[in-house]
């Protein structure tokens, strides 16, 4: 580890601290933007230190959904590209230009700000921040487009806050078409009621002044709310997922086949039965979902 390692609070864009005794509170000294790979965040300096997480190329913050739970660590400086502080916005700035109901003290004062930059074919990236706190109905997701001084509030999206844990996590971009316009990627719980709900990965990128969903499929879904007299399956096998009786479990994979961009899906299907405790039967589902111009072909 150089001596020149860095610092990392979770609250803000990889932000860089100066930590000038431990009973003091870390003040920040600049930005660090992860923008060559992956890059590890460690808790500690020792020859074991423990990991933290792994930040993507635009992941910009640590932070546990279940508990909006800000942790420091320590990065390599060599894998960072340094700004100033005032390259991007406090998190009290970012609060004014988002508005109500973040212009409240108490709200803003319980609210956890994860950024992401999102790059463009031309110009600035855009700045995308995931406003997040158990204090406030709804969890926002908003775009801020940068101008010639200033980041100005752009599109936003808003989850019903589940408050035991967030409706968004795994927030990561990766130019997934391959054009320069980056994706934003996020895992995004859903519900229809107890014993029916699951987590859906999406796909989205800014155009036309607006973010638009390219891509939507679940990582997982489970529907034990009802359940099938005995074993039924649907054609094609996609169609299963979230029938009556079933447990799906999937990945997510972005790839080129012959050089045009594509996201493979691959999910198991567990079919349940009432009265027995382990699956009755399963199938393997694998979606190729090709890019048509316009967004990638769903799974249904």
């Amino acid at each position: 580890m150089k001596a020149r390692a860095i610092g990392l609070t979770i609250a803000a864009l990889l932000s860089l601290l100066l930590a000038a005794a431990a009973a003091k509170k870390p003040q920040q000294t600049g930005w660090g933007y992860a923008a060559g790979g992956a890059v590890k965040v460690f808790e500690g300096l020792s020859l074991r230190p423990k990991l933290l997480e792994p930040l993507g190329r635009s992941r910009v913050s640590v932070i546990k959904p279940e508990t909006l739970e800000v942790k420091l660590g320590w990065a390599e400086s060599s894998q960072l590209k340094f700004f100033p502080t005032d390259r991007f916005p406090a998190n009290a700035d970012l609060f004014l230009r988002a508005g109500a109901p973040f212009t409240d003290d108490a709200v803003a004062a319980d609210t956890v700000i994860t950024r992401r930059l999102l790059q463009q074919p031309s110009g600035a990236p855009l700045l995308v921040c995931l406003f997040d706190s158990p204090g406030i109905p709804n969890v926002r997701l908003q775009i801020f487009t940068a101008d010639a001084d200033h980041y100005a509030p752009g599109p936003y999206l808003e989850f019903p806050n589940a408050q035991i844990h967030s409706p968004v996590g795994g927030l990561e971009v990766k130019d997934a078409v391959g054009d320069g316009n980056e994706c934003l990627i996020s895992h995004e719980a859903f519900s229809q009621g107890e014993q029916n709900q699951g987590v859906r990965l999406v796909v989205r990128r800014f155009e036309a002044g607006a973010l638009k969903t390219l891509w939507s499929a679940p990582l997982e879904y489970t529907n034990l709310a009802s359940y099938e007299p005995q074993s039924h399956k649907l054609t094609p096998p996609e169609k299963n997922v979230g029938a009556p009786g079933t447990v799906t479990k999937a990945s997510v994979d972005f790839a080129a086949n012959s050089g045009k961009p594509e996201i493979i899906w691959k999910a198991t299907i567990e079919f349940h039965i009432l009265g027995h405790e382990k699956p009755v039967d399963a199938l393997t589902v694998v979606k190729h979902c090709a890019w048509t111009g316009a967004g990638f072909e769903p799974i249904q």
